[in-house]
C-alpha cells in the first residue's frame, strides 16, 4: 500500500518510546512511503526538542540526536521515502477546511497540511495522532490510525 506518513509515526520509528515497536512493524509492512518537506522540518524539530528536553523520560543525547538525524537523511538520500513538495494549493486547501465553521474539525495547522497533501496525492494518511486521524477521516481521506495505547 502507498501511504503518506505523518511525523508522529516517523519519530516513534527512530526514537524509543511507547509506540516504537508498532511504528517499526508498520513501516516495514509498507510498499511505498511518502513524506513531504514539511515532514522533514517537523522531524528535525521533534528530534531537537527531545535533545533539549529537561524530562529524563524524553531526553536523548546529542550523539543519539545526530545519529537519528543522519540516519533519516541517509534514508531520504537513498530513496527510501517518496519525498513530496508542499504547494501553495496545499496551504489554500488547509485554510479552506480549517476556516469552515460548518464542520467540527479541530486539528493543528501542520497536521492539517499533512492531510491536504495526502488528499492531493490520493494517499492513505498514516498517523499516530488521534486528532489528526479524526480530522482526516472527517475530510474523506483514507486514514490508518496507528494506536499505541489501549
Amino acid at each position: 500500500m502507498s501511504v503518506y506518513l505523518d511525523t508522529s509515526i516517523l519519530t516513534a520509528y527512530f526514537i524509543p518510546e511507547v509506540g516504537s515497536k508498532k511504528a517499526q512493524e508498520y513501516l516495514l509492512e509498507q510498499d511505498k512511503v511518502s513524506i513531504s518537506s514539511l515532514t522533514r522540518v517537523e522531524f528535525a524539530s521533534s528530534i531537537k526538542s527531545r535533545y533539549l528536553s529537561t524530562d529524563p523520560t524524553l531526553q536523548i543525547s546529542k550523539e543519539d540526536a545526530l545519529k537519528v538525524l543522519n540516519e533519516f537523511g541517509s534514508q531520504i538520500q537513498n530513496g527510501y521515502y517518496n519525498l513530496l513538495p508542499v504547494f501553495i494549493e496545499d496551504y489554500n486547501k488547509t485554510e479552506e477546511f480549517l476556516s469552515d465553521l460548518n464542520n467540527e474539525i479541530s486539528v493543528r495547522a501542520p497536521d492539517a497540511i499533512h492531510i491536504a497533501i495526502a488528499m492531493r496525492e490520493g494517499l492513505t494518511l498514516a498517523t499516530a495522532d488521534d486528532q489528526q486521524a479524526k480530522a482526516s477521516k472527517a475530510l474523506g481521506v483514507q486514514t490508518e490510525y496507528i494506536k499505541y495505547h489501549h
